[in-house]
């Protein structure tokens, strides 16, 4: 790990790990570095047809694995280099296969920014950050020295480390993730209701799964309702799901308003993976016009849904819709009474219970209330509540536990309307709970799926009845706040910034500098009526200072790089007098104790060494160096290593 360009190398290598899964393959690369660098010191060297094999064999592999797992074929690509790239750690390199291989590892990063849409993205950025200057600075140290240098000589200063930051700013807005990310990214696909978050099937009887705090997605708009995602209106007597029959019957119209309508209601959504929503969107009304980033059309199916036709997740996605302020409604047809009516044969005791609390009701609606407020008031809300007896799970509900989650409630609730001849369905959705105050965006996380009920009235239409008693959640901290804001503004903006992004960012800093440009013009327009004396004086003061700001500035960066670069010279010109003084050693002159440099050199005068010159210059150099603070230019290194050479070879010739 000493080297920067090994370390840059493994990074690459884990990069192109996490484009398989998330832990085997990176675990597999980072043991493989391991052991390449390891066998390394045994001087394994695989040869260039070996290497090229190796480069073959991962592109093969990397091929196949694309193939069987719907990636890109410049999967392949991606995979052979990392092949090639352990391979040559088992060798050294010379300085064109070094920077070849620093070029690759930046390749594995530019890939793993394509597709990383979590921290590690940060983490990547973090790590390139630490790791892409330390490299260049190493390569650059041993171009200059001709030799391997320590780490502490190569270390990069604050101008390349902010040079690399300000490059990769560049590059981040000049080419975003969009236009990279085109043959790395998944093939679209229709996600199966077995991807969503929400199931489409509901057991009321089974216990309620655990809730998460992560958010899904995020959505705003005035007077929000509850958000439908799927509607059960099929009951078998112990399931709850989608009707056969629920088709599609509506194409909801494309494209945003210019002015909307009046009773428009305007909702933004931002999602995180809209394959967690399956083929729905979560919508709170009849959608009048809807328009995103991540389908083609959608669709409202009799039951109320708005389905999909396909879902192509970008770095982006968004949603904005319109729903109507008062929903319109149609007749149900004798069939569809029939089937949102159907319950199994109730027992005498329920019948007589659910008498009891319908009392007093004059009409179906009355008695709709009655139920929903009397579950609401004397039941209590329990995510942990055990099964329910399946052979009567009502009952055993309402009579036995009298406890349970919103999907229990919800069913119960329309099993007691349909008891009493009024259509009713389950639906399951989101329910927004707590505005953001940092963000101002609604947060909904898994923990927000709700479950409710709707019935139907001729003269009403559908109703929303909610049953479930209020949940004691606890409110979130203020930093949650803060932290789910930037959460998002984070994946929002940084990781899903795509062209769209890139022509707002440009718009904005148009605005911007007509802004500047404006004020500008009236600050001109002042200083004319005004007279331009004082102002000359004071832009001449201001220039003036940072002028010197700017020459103080430079100096103390060019006294700092003069500092380091004549460190580095004194420690390259003391290893070639270090080898110099071990070739003397082994011809028997060795240099005394007490003996100066020049000192030395005056004592070999009268030996009559036959390359007492090479000696001579090697020594001059290393005071001027180590005294003077003569710089080490390339041209002199080459001067004392083509010396040291002479010297040896000289030493032959005299064994000889």
């Amino acid at each position: 790990m000493k080297s920067a360009r090994h370390q840059l190398v493994l990074l690459g290598l884990l990069c192109m790990g996490l484009t398989w899964n998330d832990w085997l393959m990176p675990a597999f690369y980072a043991m493989a570095w391991a052991l390449c660098l390891s066998l390394r010191r045994r001087a394994l060297s695989l040869g260039a047809a070996g290497e090229a094999l190796v480069l073959v064999v991962g592109a093969f592999v990397g091929h196949s694995v694309a193939r069987w797992f719907g990636f890109s074929s410049h999967f392949a690509i991606g995979h052979g280099l990392a092949f090639l790239q352990l391979a040559r750690l088992l060798r050294p390199l010379n300085r064109r296969e070094e920077w070849f291989s620093f070029i690759i590892a930046l390749f594995h990063l530019a890939v793993a920014c394509t597709f990383l849409f979590d921290y590690r993205f940060l983490a990547l950025l973090a790590a390139a950050i630490w790791c892409v200057p330390r490299a260049l600075a190493e390569l650059a140290a041993e171009s200059w020295s001709g030799s391997m240098v320590s780490a502490r000589f190569a270390r990069p200063s604050g101008r390349d480390v902010a040079l690399v930051v300000v490059l990769m700013v560049v590059l981040f807005v000049v080419f975003p993730r969009g236009l990279m990310s085109g043959g790395m990214r998944w093939r679209i696909g229709r996600p199966t209701d077995e991807a969503t978050l929400l199931d489409t099937v509901m057991d009321p009887a089974s216990r309620a799964g655990g809730g998460g705090r992560r958010i899904l997605f995020q959505v705003r708009g005035e007077r929000l309702g509850y958000l439908r995602c799927y509607t059960l209106s099929e009951f078998d007597g112990r399931i709850w799901s989608i009707a056969p029959n629920d088709q599609r019957w509506r194409l909801i119209e494309g494209g945003t308003f210019q002015q909307p309508p009046a009773g428009a209601l305007e909702r933004q959504m931002r999602i995180k993976n809209p394959v967690f929503l399956g083929r729905v969107l979560p919508v709170d009304g009849t959608v009048m016009r809807v328009s995103g980033t991540f389908f083609h059309r959608a669709y409202e199916t009799r039951q109320g849904m708005v389905e999909t036709d396909i879902v192509f997740p970008r770095q982006n996605n968004w949603c904005i819709y319109w729903v109507r302020e008062v929903s319109p409604w149609r007749a149900l047809r004798d069939a569809e009474v029939t089937a949102l009516t159907w319950h199994p044969p109730g027992s005498t005791r329920l019948r007589q219970w659910l008498d009891g609390v319908v009392a007093g009701a004059t009409n179906a609606y009355e008695q709709a209330r009655l139920l929903e407020q009397h579950l609401a008031q004397n039941y209590t809300y329990d995510l942990g509540a055990p099964e329910l007896n399946r052979l009567n799970a009502l009952e055993d509900f309402l009579f036995v536990q009298r406890r349970g989650h919103c999907e229990r409630f919800a069913s119960a609730l329309a099993q007691l309307l349909r008891l009493q001849g009024i259509p009713s369905r389950v639906v399951i959705g989101y329910l927004p709970r707590t505005r953001n105050p940092i963000s101002g965006w609604f947060d909904i996380r898994l923990r927000d799926a709700h479950a409710w009920t709707e019935a139907w009235f001729p003269d009403r239409g559908w109703e929303r009845f909610d049953a479930t008693p209020a949940a004691s959640l606890p409110p979130p901290s203020a930093w949650s706040d803060w932290f789910e804001a930037l959460d998002f503004a984070w994946y929002a903006h940084v990781v899903n910034f795509d062209r769209a992004s890139q022509s707002a960012l440009v718009d904005m800093a148009a605005q911007a500098w007509q802004s500047l440009h404006d004020h500008l013009q009236t600050w001109v327009r002042r200083g004319s009526a005004w007279g331009w004396g004082w102002g000359g004086v004071g832009l001449l003061g201001a220039g003036l200072l940072v002028l010197i700001l700017w020459r103080r500035r430079g100096w103390k960066g060019w006294r700092r790089a003069a500092a380091r670069d004549a460190e580095c010279a004194r420690v390259l010109a003391g290893h070639y007098y270090g080898r110099m003084l071990n070739l003397l050693a082994r011809r028997g002159y060795h240099r005394r104790p007490h003996q100066t440099p020049l000192e030395f050199l005056q004592s070999l005068s009268g030996a009559h060494l036959p390359d007492f010159e090479e000696v001579a210059r090697i020594t001059r150099t290393f005071c001027l160096t180590q005294y003077g603070g003569l710089p080490m230019m390339p041209e002199t290194q080459r001067e004392l290593e083509g010396a040291l050479k002479r010297m040896e070879a000289t030493k032959h010739e005299a064994k000889a």
